[in-house]
């Protein structure tokens, strides 16, 4: 029985194993059997005991499985680990653990695609949705934004009506959307979420989403109707006790105003706001933060204070693998030093390019309102030089891209 049960699982620890299998005692000495005889194999990571099954072995086991008449049942019971899994993780991803969340996750992530797999073979796309929707910031810093957002799509695409469950995974789609730079798919994703939280009496979700289009508005041109959505959001959380969300009210305010020229009323605000991201942890909402830090800095006459801020923000988005902003990040130092280094500048913005096209897409500078490195480099360099120090970069991969800015 466990032999069999264990064909769903593409690497797994015991607790995984137990819950799958659907056994209540221990099933060390079980797995262990199995080990020994090289039915299973020990894998590395995670930091526990954890084994994987040669694709061979796997689909032997899950012919057995099928001939028991016990794959549904396993199959669902290994959904809903999944699910479990994926909404303990996702809550990690907001705090001081957040590098150990995405460990987990993409550790996982060959498992949570079958999960989501039997969820629409199945019918239930609820409990596809509660898998996906979670892990949206998942998606996003580990430059998988197609993928989630495909993930998404087909789980809504089943249902006319949108409920709860559907409404978060709704917003969870607009987020990737935004982080694409496909705002208007975003702003109508979080319009259909926020329609159910308000019914629902949600305050909480309808502030979150309040913020979500406050930000896509900004950055698709209006940052008075971003600064409208942001006060509407600060008046919803009065009656909470959300810190977090105080927080990125502040931010809000603030991209509006920096929008809107008000570059002396926008740092207050900015400091603020990464105040209170520290204080909770996250450090991917501090980062993001740091970038507006840096583009006020830019924009008041400070290249090099601007410049010192970014490479400060780049290194912290290595650290915790915050990959989609560390492609934002290199960009934007790009974009700051190209003046004094234009082939290196130009090295990187191309590193950018090529990282930001196989992510599926990200964020670019022009919400900054600072122009694009190989634009400004046109004017300095030859065209031949040009090219060549673009399509350097654009070979460059992650670590090498990051390497060239410290250099900047």
């Amino acid at each position: 029985m466990l032999f069999r049960g264990l064909g769903t699982l593409r690497g797994f620890g015991l607790d995984a194993a137990r819950a799958v299998v659907g056994l209540e005692d221990d099933v060390f000495d079980g797995v262990s059997s199995l080990l020994e005889k090289s039915l299973v194999y020990r894998t590395a990571g995670g930091g526990e005991a954890r084994f994987a099954m040669l694709e061979t072995v796997r689909e032997f086991a899950l012919e057995v499985l099928e001939s028991a008449g016990e794959l549904q049942d396993v199959a669902r019971r290994h959904a809903h680990h999944f699910a479990d899994l994926a909404e303990a993780s996702a809550a990690s991803l907001t705090g001081d653990d957040q590098l150990g969340g995405m460990e987990r996750l993409a550790l996982e992530l060959d498992n949570i695609r079958s999960a989501l797999r039997h969820t629409l073979d199945a019918d239930t796309p609820e409990l596809g949705l509660r898998i996906a929707g979670s892990i949206s910031r998942f998606w996003e810093n580990s430059r998988q934004l197609t993928e989630g957002r495909q993930w998404l799509e087909r789980l809504l695409a089943s249902r006319d009506v949108i409920d709860p469950d559907q409404a978060n995974g709704m917003s969870g789609l607009g987020d990737l959307a935004y982080w694409q730079g496909d705002y208007d798919e975003a702003m109508r994703r979080y319009e259909m979420a926020l329609d159910v939280y308000r019914s629902e009496g949600d305050l909480r979700n309808e502030a979150e989403t309040l913020l979500s289009m406050s930000m896509t508005a900004i950055w698709n041109g209006d940052p008075d109707a971003g600064r409208q959505l942001a006060d509407g959001a600060e008046a919803v959380i009065e009656s909470l006790d959300a810190r977090e969300l105080a927080g990125r009210v502040l931010m809000a305010q603030a991209w509006a105003l920096q929008r809107q020229e008000d570059l002396a009323g926008a740092r207050p605000l900015w400091e603020a706001a990464i105040t209170i991201a520290r204080e909770l942890g996250d450090h991917h909402l501090a980062i993001t933060q740091l970038v507006g830090l840096a583009a006020n800095e830019f924009h008041v006459g400070d290249p090099a204070e601007a410049l010192a801020i970014a490479a400060g923000a780049l290194e912290e988005a290595a650290e915790t693998q915050s990959l989609q902003l560390v492609v934002w990040l290199l960009d934007f130092c790009a974009a700051v030093a190209v003046s004094t280094d234009p082939e290196a500048a130009v090295r990187v913005a191309g590193a950018a390019d090529a990282l930001r096209q196989k992510a599926g897409g990200g964020m670019r500078l022009e919400p900054l309102d600072i122009e694009d490195a190989r634009v400004v480099a046109a004017r300095l360099l030859t065209p031949e030089s040009l090219e060549q120090a673009w399509a350097h970069g654009r070979a460059m991969n992650l670590d090498q891209a990051v390497d060239s800015a410290r250099n900047l």
